[in-house]
């Protein structure tokens, strides 16, 4: 016989409230706030002990671990295929439930709507005048620019995740004005928040050749004018 005429074993029953049947609980409460989606996991330390154990002996692997993230698609593959479940892990918690589940991926969306209310559009074209930061060579390119248009505990996060200080930026900077290298750049998706009294948080996209960001910064008008409050550089790999 071979292992795909091989027998399979029964759909694991079980009691209600029982360990399994809260575990899948467990698991369709995760699937129904991710909108279905099979790629995350499970905190197993929001399940009791017994859950826990009854969750490991029906994967064949004794007792689970409270610190390890059960994978969804785990789980999801063993309903289909050691149990023949057309509709995998879905199916299991829904029987636990005894209901469908609600949500699916086509109603999440991944990206935030990023409208700028009606209110803002002045503010979001003052800052619009005013980004790429640093790269606005007409506001300035002298040390009494940069402090004119950062604040005293200014920093930033580069594409690669480091963070910069106020001062490192400034090096930087200088080095750069003093080469003056062509420094050509596209902007668009700006979108403006405002995040309290006077200060806004605005986003786009900044495309420089082969090379595409998205950044962020945060903004506060002062009696003085505008100045940098934080700024952080993100590389796009996709357009979405």
């Amino acid at each position: 016989m071979s292992t795909s005429d091989a027998p399979r074993p029964p759909f694991p029953r079980w009691n209600p409230d029982g360990e399994l049947d809260l575990a899948l609980r467990a698991a369709a409460d995760e699937l129904e706030r991710t909108g279905l989606d099979l790629s995350g996991g499970c905190r197993l330390s929001d399940m009791t002990r017994r859950q826990r154990a009854a969750l490991g002996a029906f994967l064949g692997c004794g007792m689970v671990r409270p610190q390890v993230m059960l994978h969804l698609e785990t789980l999801d593959a063993i309903f289909r295929g050691k149990y023949g479940l057309a509709g995998g892990l879905v199916e299991a918690c829904e029987t636990a439930l005894g209901r469908p589940l609600t949500g699916t991926t086509a109603e999440v969306a991944m990206s935030p709507d990023l409208t700028t209310e009606a209110r803002l559009e002045p503010i979001l074209a003052e800052l619009v005048a005013r980004e790429p930061i640093f790269h606005r060579l007409e506001l300035g390119t002298t040390r009494e620019d940069f402090d004119a248009q950062t604040a005293p505990d200014f920093w930033e996060i580069g594409a690669s995740g480091r963070a910069y200080s106020r001062e490192f930026v400034w090096a930087t900077l200088a080095t750069r004005y003093a080469a003056g290298a062509d420094d050509p750049w596209q902007t668009d998706r700006f979108h403006c928040r405002e995040l309290a009294p006077a200060t806004y948080l605005l986003t786009y996209v900044l495309r420089q050749g082969e090379r595409t960001t998205r950044r962020a910064t945060i903004w506060q008008r002062t009696t003085s004018g505008w100045r940098i409050l934080f700024h952080q550089g993100t590389e796009m790999h996709d357009e979405s």
